[in-house]
């Protein structure tokens, strides 16, 4: 996978967000835009090999809900990474599948991203 600047084990998630408002001086009229980009570290491959696996590789769910995890996890960073995942894996399948509800809470990236994807 690519390479990142900064230190660390470079495995971390990342999320800028970006506000713009304009603001007409003729009238006080307001628009404003606002832009998410969410670097999800250590997505590497699926979850279990079984047949939801070779599914998703030939296409029986898109690769925006296919389930991935980091390669290792051994360290309880990988784990910590792992429920972080399994959670923004859950808000995609319930927002595809356009469950009533959304696990947004399930974990604070999921919370930073809500509004994006609601």
């Amino acid at each position: 996978g690519g390479g990142g600047g900064g230190g660390g084990g470079g495995r971390e998630h990342s999320l800028v967000a970006l506000t713009a408002r304009r603001i007409r001086t003729s009238d006080g009229e307001t628009a404003t835009s606002r832009i998410q980009v969410l670097d999800v570290r250590g997505v590497d491959r699926p979850i279990g090999g079984g047949k939801g696996a070779a599914a998703g590789a030939r296409g029986g769910r898109s690769a925006a809900t296919r389930r991935t995890a980091p390669r290792s996890s051994s360290s309880s960073s990988s784990a910590g990474e792992d429920k972080t995942l399994r959670a923004l894996s859950r808000v995609v399948d319930a927002l595809s599948a356009r469950k009533s509800h959304v696990p947004f809470r399930d974990s604070n990236l999921t919370r930073l991203v809500s509004r994006a994807l609601s």
